[in-house]
């Protein structure tokens, strides 16, 4: 079988903690994996990682990569669409990397669910798989514990034979309350997992079917694809295949060809699943207080109840509030009613129509070689926090209108100014003047921690001139 994490993600939901830079897939909610490494990690045991396709926005690849190179995702696996087209292009584009194998299964994962029973998680994935290959297109669904009104629902029908599933009678949408309530009491009815399963041959057929605008506007672009020459060799488009991927058809795969399609089938699976769909995940993840407050230690709450507080390192201390939202970050803070937390994209897209670059991305961005913090910026200088991955390198650079302090707190650097190389320790510093062509690399084995002080009239990302860059970056705006 070969499966294919879904990892786009544009960050509204769970902003301001995830951003369109750094969408949620990327966050860590549970433990020291984030939710994008959790999803391939749980798929080990049935698919192996030579197996174990993505597809992301081309922002978003490098950091993907990353992310799962650990676990032996093999980068060349990974597709960057130039722009999101919802889930139906994505998944048609994949699946046809595989055409040459009709019969072969392919699975796709949404890159940003939490699962807790990994065991039923397998066997579950063991029986769609079976029943792909009776000719099915199958779902996940899940036994509703409450009635939750974010998630989609799946209502079943007749049985099939000699398997665990079901027919697919109707999938119904996000319900109200009282909606919800129903479903919860009567049989049949699942959560829509967003996990879907069928032979390549057989989904192929049906977006052909059901969605032949999408696939005929496919025919070809895959061949505009090639390894990206950056230090992750993932697969982009050229510009003529960019631009035919602009003008495919954004739809959903549920709506363009689940709903309409006569093969779906469902495989109940109680596998303690969350697909981590607004701030009131926090409720299920973590304990709460006596008075229902969900909250990391060090916040102090006085007369305050059912609250959920995530916070950045900052003390938070609040008296007499109720049923509130509060997420603190660096750059960025949220306060919200609960039964509001699903309209939080309603306010991100306020702040995208005045221009915040919060929005984008926070006060820490990732990059190929690694990541920087912006400590404090005033009008003439502007104090960063570096962190470069070992191994990585940032380009051969100059800069027109500052100069840059550096020094480093962790690990080693190796620094080359105008020509002549210097090796720094933990405590040691250099001073790179304006104009002059500089690259930092860490030749170490831990990640390079380094305090960057810039200075001068110009402190943004567009004054730098790369002549070498490993990433593929070379005369380009960072």
């Amino acid at each position: 079988m070969k499966a294919v994490l879904l990892a786009g993600g544009s960050g509204t939901r769970f902003w301001p903690l995830s951003r369109e830079m750094h969408p949620k897939q990327f966050l860590k909610f549970a433990g020291d994996r984030s939710l994008l490494q959790g999803t391939m990690e749980r798929l080990l045991p049935v698919v192996p990682a030579a197996n174990i396709h993505a597809i992301t926005h081309r922002d978003q690849a490098d950091e993907t990569c990353r992310q799962l190179e650990f676990l032996g995702f093999d980068a060349r696996n990974l597709v960057a669409e130039p722009i999101g087209r919802n889930t139906s292009a994505a998944v048609a584009l994949t699946t046809r990397l595989f055409e040459a194998d009709p019969d072969e299964v392919v699975g796709i994962f949404p890159a940003d669910h939490l699962v807790e029973n990994t065991k039923v998680f397998e066997k579950g994935i063991k029986d769609a798989e079976e029943l792909a290959r009776r000719g099915y297109l199958v779902t996940l669904g899940v036994p509703p514990l409450r009635a939750e009104t974010g998630y989609g629902y799946i209502e079943s029908g007749e049985a099939i034979s000699n398997s665990t599933g079901f027919k697919v009678k109707s999938f119904r949408e996000k319900p109200d309350v009282a909606t919800a309530n129903t479903y919860l009491k009567k049989e049949g009815f699942f959560w829509n997992s967003g996990m879907l399963f069928g032979t390549v041959g057989v989904l192929l057929r049906e977006i052909q079917l059901w969605m032949p605008e999408l696939s005929q506007s496919l025919e070809g672009v895959d061949a505009h694809l090639r390894n990206d020459t950056g230090f992750f060799p993932f697969q982009v488009f050229d510009d003529t295949g960019g631009s035919l991927y602009e003008k495919l058809p954004e739809l959903s795969i549920d709506y363009g060809v689940l709903e309409r399609s006569q093969c779906v089938a469902v495989v109940p699976c109680e596998m303690d699943w969350c697909d981590v769909g607004s701030w009131e995940v926090l409720n299920e993840l973590f304990d709460s207080d006596e008075d229902g407050n969900v909250k990391p230690d060090g916040v102090e709450l006085l007369d305050c109840t059912n609250n959920l507080i995530h916070v950045d390192g900052r003390l938070i201390a609040a008296l007499g509030i109720d049923n509130l939202i509060v997420v603190d970050t660096p750059d960025a803070l949220l306060v919200c009613r609960r039964d509001r937390a699903q309209d939080i994209r309603k306010l991100v897209d306020k702040l995208k129509a005045h221009q915040r670059e919060e929005v984008i991305s926070d006060s820490t961005v990732a990059k190929p070689w690694g990541s920087y913090t912006d400590l404090i910026r005033q009008k003439d200088y502007l104090i960063k926090r570096i962190t470069v991955m070992p191994g990585h390198q940032l380009s051969l650079q100059a800069h027109d209108h500052r100069s840059e302090h550096w020094v480093v707190v962790s690990g080693e650097a190796e620094v080359e100014c105008d020509g002549s190389n210097q090796q720094l320790k933990v405590n040691e510093s250099t001073f790179i003047p304006k104009g002059a062509k500089h690259r930092l690399s860490n030749p170490g084995k831990e990640p390079l921690v380094l305090v960057e002080i810039q200075i001068g009239p110009l402190l943004s990302e567009d004054d730098i001139t790369r002549f070498e860059d490993r990433y593929g970056r070379a005369d380009s705006p960072e």
